[in-house]
């Protein structure tokens, strides 16, 4: 369960994911990489390392909630202190680009990205292979989950996705049911 947060680390893909990491900043990583596997290999009981904004109370929380429900909490924090800090700004200095509507769309975005910058049509222009960019992956992790598992998850987000109009995106069913929507949804 939650493979990508407590399962040990896979060292195939960590060395394939190094070759593309910039060298000049991976002796860094490597060193924090290497601490916190020493500090999780020597801690007692299980501990669950935090990345992003951490809010008031995630620790207790981490005791004492699913973590599911954590990082629900923490995608939640992080989302509404990124709203009101861009609030802050100017809008010509604010351009938002939804991950569904870009890898469903990715040159019409690229596009409207270069304009926002100011770059160049010759920089952007050129022909881009686009093939590895796909739609099919959207919801794919949230499906992935039991229907008990998404309730949970929806009970902590449901507020700020509606705030994002992202509601009606969320296609609440399991994996193990997505066969029966699929059918059902092309009737």
């Amino acid at each position: 369960m939650y493979r990508q947060w407590l399962a040990p680390p896979s060292w195939s893909y960590v060395f394939k994911k190094a070759r593309y990491f910039p060298f000049a900043a991976a002796w860094g990583y490597a060193l924090s990489y290497a601490r916190d596997l020493v500090r999780k290999s020597v801690s007692r009981g299980h501990q669950t390392g935090t990345w992003g904004p951490r809010y008031e109370g995630i620790d207790a929380d981490l005791t004492a909630r699913d973590l599911l429900e954590v990082c629900a909490r923490q995608w939640v924090r992080s989302v509404e202190r990124a709203m009101t800090h861009l609030g802050d700004l100017p809008a010509d200095r604010v351009i938002t680009v939804r991950y569904e509507d870009f890898v469903r769309q990715p040159l019409l975005h690229l596009e409207r990205l270069a304009r926002f910058l100011g770059i160049a049509p010759p920089v952007y222009g050129r022909e881009y292979d686009f093939s590895f960019v796909s739609a099919q992956n959207i919801g794919k992790g949230f499906r992935r989950l039991d229907a008990a598992q998404q309730a949970l998850i929806l009970s902590q987000i449901d507020e700020t996705l509606k705030r994002l109009d992202y509601l009606d995106d969320v296609k609440v069913v399991p994996a193990s049911h997505e066969a029966t929507w699929n059918s059902h949804a092309s009737e």
